[in-house]
């Protein structure tokens, strides 16, 4: 046995069974193998006192760098001060799945890091080779009309002062000329047409000109993580009602991915939708079922959802099954059936983003939590009697957008 490290703490309950550092008994061979004694908290190395008891290290020498200097620096990573690392244990991990950058406007992407290394590592971020267009600071990254259409860039993320590094790659989709164009929709037919829509599709400017009801089972997500919804969809107020969602395809909410430049906004939601669990898909394994959408990068504001959403078998959420942008002024009546032994929940599954000012009816939702775990997002699950209070919407919900009347619940107002 060599170049071993141990911090296991021992236990014993009989005086008369030894309780060792590290092996009861060795005919073998054992070299530059050490026991933190201060953590392990037993006596000798071995079941009795041997030359290996020099391995029984104090804290202070299990973290002091010449201890271990025999060790292979392409295998463990050593600082002075530091319980010495297999190099493979330090990881970057980068969590954004995948963003498509819109650049018809100035457009911005924060890189969702995270480092499992020494607390005093600090990451950087350094563009891999110049592009047109884009620029970084810190994690920041702001892409402007002068990148190229289809461009791509490299970032790569690292610990300061080490060789370790991650990278990620971003595509650049800048067409001024399709994605400027206001596209009216004032017929199902119409919608339907965007929900099969290409990529060119996926980047436009909508806005919905009246209330329109949905009939037939048909109904496809709005963007996927290989073409995701990168325009504006504007209801204006209106309301898209009895869309139904189960097809045995898919497992979204009425949009599939929304992108970093993708904006929701004014819109009333009412219908169903049933999941399929018997779905995979490859980014989120089939949880990733919700009323507005699977998952979201973009904006997402001043909504109105009613209705319900049902799972025999996966997971399931009231609103966005994953959220990595914002959510803002949504007022959800949507009831939440989940499968026995499941988590259903009455907001999300997961968040990395921002949300503030939900509205979710306590008594429609049949959930308890607004993540499945208790959180203070919690707060936003009103009693009914709140819920149509308008001292509750008061200040928050803009009245310009908002018909707020007590004992009422909000409703968007119609804008043209």
């Amino acid at each position: 046995i060599k170049f071993v490290l141990s911090r296991v703490k021992v236990y014993k309950n009989d005086d008369f069974i030894p309780g060792t550092g590290f092996a009861l008994i060795n005919t073998g061979t054992i070299t530059n193998s050490y026991v933190d004694q201060g953590y392990t908290n037993a006596p000798t190395y071995l079941s009795e006192a041997s030359d290996l008891d020099v391995y029984l290290l104090t804290t202070e020498a299990f973290t002091n760098a010449s201890t271990y200097a025999g060790f292979d620096s392409n295998i463990w990573l050593i600082r002075e001060g530091f319980v010495p690392m297999l190099k493979n244990e330090k990881v970057i991990t980068i969590n954004n799945k995948r963003f498509t950058v819109n650049a018809v406007k100035e457009t911005g992407v924060t890189i969702d890091a995270t480092l499992n290394a020494y607390p005093e590592d600090v990451l950087t971020y350094a563009l891999k080779e110049p592009v047109t267009g884009v620029s970084l600071s810190g994690n920041h990254v702001t892409v402007t009309t002068e990148a190229v259409h289809l461009s791509t860039f490299t970032v790569v993320v690292a610990i300061q002062g080490t060789s370790y590094g991650k990278e990620i790659t971003f595509t650049v989709r800048n067409n001024p000329t399709s994605c400027a164009e206001v596209v009216q929709i004032t017929t199902e037919d119409q919608f339907k047409a965007l929900m099969y829509g290409d990529e060119e599709a996926m980047e436009k400017q909508y806005k919905l000109m009246n209330d329109i009801t949905l009939t037939g089972f048909y109904y496809f997500p709005i963007g996927s993580e290989t073409n995701p919804f990168l325009g504006t969809f504007d209801g204006q107020g209106h309301t898209i009602t009895g869309f139904q969602g189960g097809d045995g395809e898919h497992n979204f909410g009425i949009f599939g991915v929304v992108g970093t430049s993708g904006v929701i906004k004014n819109l009333g939601l009412k219908g169903r939708s049933t999941v399929n669990p018997d779905i995979t898909v490859d980014f989120y394994k089939g949880n990733n079922s919700a009323f507005v959408a699977s998952v979201n990068y973009g904006t997402i504001e001043n909504i109105y959802i009613e209705g319900i959403i049902q799972s025999p078998r996966v997971l399931v959420a009231g609103i966005v099954a994953h959220n990595h942008g914002t959510i803002n002024n949504v007022v959800s009546q949507v009831k939440v059936i989940k499968a026995t032994n499941q988590i259903g929940t009455a907001g999300a599954l997961t968040n990395t983003g921002t949300i503030t000012n939900v509205f979710i009816n306590k008594g429609v939702t049949g959930e308890t939590t607004f993540l499945p775990e208790a959180s203070t997002f919690d707060s936003f699950l009103y009693a009914e009697v709140d819920f149509k209070a308008a001292t509750t919407y008061t200040g928050i919900l803009d009245p310009t957008i908002w018909e707020i009347v007590d004992g009422e619940v909000p409703k968007l107002k119609p804008q043209i």
